[in-house]
């Protein structure tokens, strides 16, 4: 995912109960930049660029998770997923794909044991 003080996440359980949070407190007077790079050490995709900042995290498999995504007076955008056992997930926003919008995305990442690479696939 993209800069940490970018995203909020949340898990409801089986329950009803919604648990969940801002990544990276916010506040514009202590906060200036947009968060450091957490890298957990997940598998990355060979031919992409992952320079910028972004964070890794674990989720809960198999709970309505949202992914909110939004900056100070800017975008603000929410993606829903149920992430599944063993599965591992790419999120990305872009500010440029949609004229005057700000759109997010989710691929899952899945490995070709054949040609031992790491590929994009749609979430299902």
């Amino acid at each position: 995912m993209g800069a940490p003080m970018s995203y909020a996440l949340y898990q409801t359980d089986s329950e009803g109960k919604t648990t969940g949070g801002w990544v990276q407190k916010h506040s514009a007077y202590v906060n200036i930049l947009l968060g450091n790079t957490r890298d957990l050490g997940f598998p990355k995709l060979k031919n992409k660029d992952y320079s910028d900042t972004f964070f890794e995290t674990t989720l809960l498999p198999d709970r309505e998770t949202t992914i909110h995504h939004s900056l100070y007076g800017g975008c603000s955008v929410v993606l829903n997923i149920t992430p599944k056992k063993k599965a591992l997930y790419e999120i990305r926003y872009s500010y440029a794909d949609k004229t005057g919008y700000c759109v997010i995305y989710a691929k899952e990442i899945k490995y070709d044991a054949d040609m031992g690479i790491y590929y994009e696939d749609n979430v299902e």
